[in-house]
Formats: C-alpha cells, structure tokens, sequence
C-alpha cells in the first residue's frame, strides 16, 4: 500500500507542475506583445544584377544568341518588316550597283522578319565576327572564290539557316512579289538554337558614349540613282532619322520612321571578279577609315580587324576604343565609289 500511495503521490505533483507551467505559457501569449523596431522591420536592399545587352547596351534580362538575316534593298522590297527591331544593321553593296542589308537581332526576335535574299561570301565575314547565326535564302555556289558556300568552310558559323535547304521558319508573303516575298519567323527559330550569347563583341555600349567635337546634323550616302540614303537627327528622339531617295524610311510592322542612335561610316576596298553576274568583294578584314555619328556630333577614327581570329576594333583618331550610345546603330559600308556628305 505505502508503494502505491508514493506513486499517486509523484503522479499528483507532476501533474500539477504541467498544470502551472500552461498557466504562465497561456498568460505570456496572451500579454501584447511590443511593436517591432525600425531596425527589425527594415530589410536589406535586394541587390539585383544589372545585366546589358552587348548588341545594344540596353538593359536586358539576359543576353540571348545573336541571328543575322540578309535582307534585300532594292525598291520592291522595301519597306522591311520589323527592322526597327534589330540591334545592328549593315548596308553594303552587292552587284549591279544595287545595296543589301545584314540585320544583327538579338535583344528582340521578332515574329516576322525580312524579306529574306541571298547571301554573299564577304557577309561571312560579318557574321563570323560577331559568332553568330545566319539566315539566308540561298548564295552563289561557283568552286571559286566568290562562292558564299566555300567561305562557310572556314567560317564560325555554328546555326545557319537557307531558305533554299529548308522551308522550315519560312512564309511567304501573297500581298509582295518573288523574290522579295519570303519572310523568317526568328522567334520560332532561335527557339531552336540552344546555345548561349557568345563572349565575342566587335562593338561597346555606354550611358556615357565617346563624346564628337564636329557637329554633324545630316548625312547624306549616295550609293547609285536609285539608292541614295540620307539621315537628318533629331534631337528630340535623340537620334538619327532615316530616308531613301528622300522618303522616310519606316517598318511594315508599324509604318513608323526608323530612328537611329549610332551610324558608323565604314570605309574599305572593293575587288570586281568580271565574272558574267558581276560579283564583287568587299574587304572585311582589314582596316581602314570610319566616322562615328553620336548624339548629332562626329568622331573620326579608324576600323581594323587583323585576321579571322580577332574582332574588329572601332578606335577614335588617337587610338581609343570606341563607345557607341545605347541604341540600334547602322553601319554604311561605302567604298571610294560612294559618295558622302555631312553638313
């Protein structure tokens, strides 16, 4: 019995000790509790990774792989569709006196892009040095050494794209004629490309672009009579308005005047092969003269790209790398055949 009643007895005490304990957990709980401090409830800043886009210098969520696109200038195939939309956009010449364009899109990868033309062998060189994809419909295939399909041998040109391969990302337009009727749809093929941006960038971006001390307000860029470009800025858009033949340059996409912030004049040599289609070749690498047009200033200086293995290198005229505004820069290809004036 005395064994038993020890038992009820530490049972009894235990039970009142677990008694009392809820009592002061329950009176704690239910006491206000005091507000928190400034510094409990302020939080540090979320630090956030600004990441800019090396075709652009705009500001980006990431930087994608880049796509050229060989673009045919010639009147029945203008106006472009969404060439606003592209980063970087070279015009040179091809034969007949006629010019093309190679668009460089990366920041935006539209749905709609184009008409779409052949390419030619010197474009290679472009797009090798920016290493990036090509679209193109087509390009001579002579065994010489004009043949756009001969120089992809040497090329680092990993994604490439021919109309005349494939019908694959390819529409054509009813409302426009053959040839200039077939159009790529990029954001369907570059969701097919799996690679990221590569580390290799030909041009620089800055808020704080390299500053001209030549006012320059227009440019005018006679090709040949049918194709004589002219861009006026405006400093209210803080960049450079676009014409051909003294008709406002706009996108189909939106039937708006294309703007642009960066024109770089880049001089270099032209080669006549006197073969029957009169192909030409233009010197890519190599370096010569160039004139940088920026916030409605010029800056003279210089282009050079040794050989395949470097990136061409935009210096002002002592010798510094060049800054280009945020924005869509054009780069006019001209030749001693070609005519340019500022004013």
């Amino acid at each position: 019995m005395k064994k038993y009643s020890k038992l009820f007895i530490l049972t009894s005490l235990i039970m009142v000790v677990v008694t009392a304990l809820s009592g002061c957990k329950k009176k704690q709980e239910e006491q206000p509790q005091p507000e928190p401090t400034q510094q409990e409830t302020t939080q540090a800043p979320v630090q956030s990774s600004e990441i800019r886009s090396y075709t652009s210098g705009r500001k980006v969520d990431k930087n994608g792989y880049p796509i050229f696109v060989s673009i045919p200038n010639d009147g029945s195939a203008r106006p472009h569709y969404n060439i606003s939309k592209a980063d970087i956009v070279y015009e040179m010449y091809v034969e007949g006196g006629i010019t093309r364009m190679l668009a460089l899109f990366n920041d935006n990868k539209p749905d709609k892009v184009g008409p779409v033309r052949s390419g030619r062998f010197y474009m290679v060189d472009i797009v090798d040095d920016w290493r990036a994809g090509f679209v193109h419909f087509g390009g001579p295939k002579a065994s010489n050494e004009w043949s756009l399909y001969r120089r992809f041998y040497s090329a680092r040109i990993k994604y490439r794209l021919d109309g005349t391969a494939t019908s694959s990302h390819f529409s054509r337009d009813s409302s426009r004629k053959a040839p200039n009727n077939a159009f790529v749809n990029l954001q369907a093929y570059s969701a097919t490309i799996n690679n990221g941006a590569p580390t290799w960038h030909p041009m620089k971006f800055s808020e704080t672009p390299t500053a001209g001390n030549t006012e320059v307000n227009e440019i005018s860029i006679n090709y040949s009579g049918s194709n004589k470009v002219k861009y006026k800025y405006n400093a209210e858009k803080g960049g450079y308005d676009r014409s051909v033949n003294n008709v406002d340059y706009v996108d189909a996409a939106d039937n708006t005047q294309v703007n642009v912030q960066n024109i770089i004049i880049q001089e270099t040599t032209q080669t006549n092969y006197g073969d029957v289609k009169g192909h030409i070749n233009l010197d890519m690498i190599g370096s010569g003269k160039a004139y940088f047009h920026i916030g409605g200033k010029m800056i003279e200086g210089t282009w050079e790209r040794p050989d395949r293995a470097q990136p061409t290198v935009y210096k002002d005229a002592d010798g510094n790398e060049i800054n280009l505004s945020v924005g869509q820069t054009f780069v006019q290809i001209v030749t001693s055949a070609v005519e340019v004036k500022n004013s």
